[in-house]
């Protein structure tokens, strides 16, 4: 609950839609000039943020309790609704299939007591 709320948090003053879409751009040279084991090849290979921001909420979106859930869909609301949001954001999200998760929230809540 506390990781949803600081990324809520985070999404409400726009810091993660500021976020950067790859790992290598948001690095400076110097910085691949520093390391000489971190080639392109390595830098590319990490996720970027947006991957493992959608990843990182699937868990919470999957807990058996119904606050975590609301605050989870809270958190993806501000996260995609920031004016600065780029659409390679939400591109991730679809691709992630994070809108299968809130589907199925939505579909067993049935009687739409999570939407109240």
């Amino acid at each position: 609950m506390n990781f949803v709320a600081l990324l809520t948090i985070l999404a409400q003053q726009g810091l993660l839609a500021n976020s950067h879409s790859n790992s290598a751009s948001s690095m400076s040279l110097d910085e691949v000039d520093d390391d000489p084991m971190q080639t392109a090849e390595n830098v590319a290979a990490r996720p970027c943020l947006n991957v493992l921001f959608a990843e990182a909420i699937k868990g919470p979106l999957l807990s058996t309790d119904s606050e975590v859930q609301i605050k989870t869909l809270d958190l993806i609301f501000h996260y995609i609704s920031q004016e600065s949001t780029p659409s390679k954001q939400i591109q991730v999200m679809v691709e992630e299939n994070v809108a299968d998760y809130i589907f199925e929230i939505l579909r067993l809540s049935g009687n739409g007591s999570l939407l109240e």
